[in-house]
């Protein structure tokens, strides 16, 4: 009995403390002794100013705190073949505010900026939590860019965040831009396209200078004049001809095939050749400047006339024969003619037949 009631009075005394336990937790959580919740800080972009050669937008604080930061911010069509906002990334420059920051704390607070991407980085032991700018970036604006930017003009986001808890956060970003134009006032614009550039149709806010419903017309055709020849064309060598545009001026210039040089005709006449005597053949042929060929002789009675692959006839009997002459050219043309050889004796050799029986060996 005594020793039941011993340990009835334990489990209250163990039970009581552990209820003021819990109680003085709760306290001090709210007093911020034990924990302090992470305040999640909220980040903004605005325009610190904006010409029609260049806008500045700022990266500010505007509540929170934070140990550790990734920012990528740059022009929506940065990466893009396409550069349709007209805005290139110039430079990433630290404000005063967060200059002051960086030299009370170092080498605690480092950060590193990227002016080709649009990527910040920071990194400190101590909670940043001074609300305003921290950095400003610089774009230039290309003829292209609209006189007024809006949000849609740029792409936002951040990757990580370290609350001062140490312990990763989801921050808020949001754009406080005042030059979202609604585009209540446009005109028709156009230019014609020609042969040498494109035209343009669109309607353009007369506020902010975009351009609405954009389209690009294409090239028109050259004018063209006839071909001309500036350098004629041979057998061994291409030509070359030329043609201008009669609006732009435009030369275009093309290639003129060789000449093919051919054969056209062979002309040999005939021949009277005492016996034993000999003649060469002149043939007289016509053909393309530049044309190759080949000659070839033939005889129909080589007891009467021989012919050697020069043209020359060697009369070796009396008697008549006929002599053909064939010109082939690198094409593959042909062309013929034929000649006839009349061979006889001359006087002497009539006496040395008739009287001396030359007939015996002639």
């Amino acid at each position: 009995m005594v020793k039941e009631r011993k340990m009835r009075f334990t489990a209250v005394i163990l039970t009581v403390v552990m209820l003021l336990g819990m109680i003085s937790a709760v306290a001090f959580v709210k007093t911020g002794v034990i924990a302090k919740a992470a305040n999640a800080p909220v980040f903004s972009l605005s325009i610190v100013s904006e010409t029609s050669s260049e806008v500045k937008v700022s990266f500010n604080l505007e509540s929170g705190s934070f140990n550790a930061l990734d920012l990528e911010l740059n022009a929506s069509d940065w990466n893009s073949a396409s550069k349709t906002t007209g805005l290139t990334l110039e430079s990433i420059e630290a404000g005063q505010l967060f200059n002051d920051f960086v030299v009370a704390h170092k080498p605690y607070c480092n950060f590193a900026t990227n002016s080709k991407n649009g990527r910040l980085s920071i990194a400190t032991l101590y909670d940043y939590n001074l609300n305003g700018t921290m950095f400003v970036y610089n774009f230039k604006k290309s003829s292209s860019a609209k006189r007024y930017v809006k949000s849609t003009d740029f792409i936002a986001k951040i990757p990580s965040c370290t609350g001062s808890d140490n312990k990763e956060c989801t921050p808020s970003l949001i754009f406080k831009f005042e030059n979202d134009c609604k585009h209540t006032s446009t005109k028709y614009c156009y230019v014609a396209p020609t042969c040498s550039n494109e035209g343009e149709e669109y309607d353009l806010c007369t506020k902010c200078n975009e351009k609405l419903n954009y389209k690009k017309l294409a090239k028109k055709a050259h004018t063209w004049s006839a071909w001309q020849v500036t350098v004629q064309p041979t057998a061994e060598k291409e030509g070359y001809e030329v043609r201008m545009c009669a609006v732009c001026e435009t030369v275009e210039t093309r290639k003129v095939d060789k000449i093919t040089a051919n054969v056209k005709s062979v002309s040999v006449s005939d021949l009277k050749l005492d016996y034993k005597k000999s003649a060469t053949i002149t043939p007289e042929i016509e053909a393309d400047k530049g044309a190759k060929y080949t000659v070839k002789y033939s005889s129909s009675d080589e007891k009467i006339a021989k012919v050697d692959e020069n043209g020359k006839v060697y009369a070796a009997k009396k008697g008549t024969a006929t002599i053909t002459c064939t010109v082939t050219d690198s094409n593959g043309n042909t062309v013929t003619d034929t000649c006839n050889v009349t061979v006889k004796y001359n006087f002497g050799q009539w006496l040395i037949v008739i009287i001396l029986f030359g007939w015996i060996w002639y």
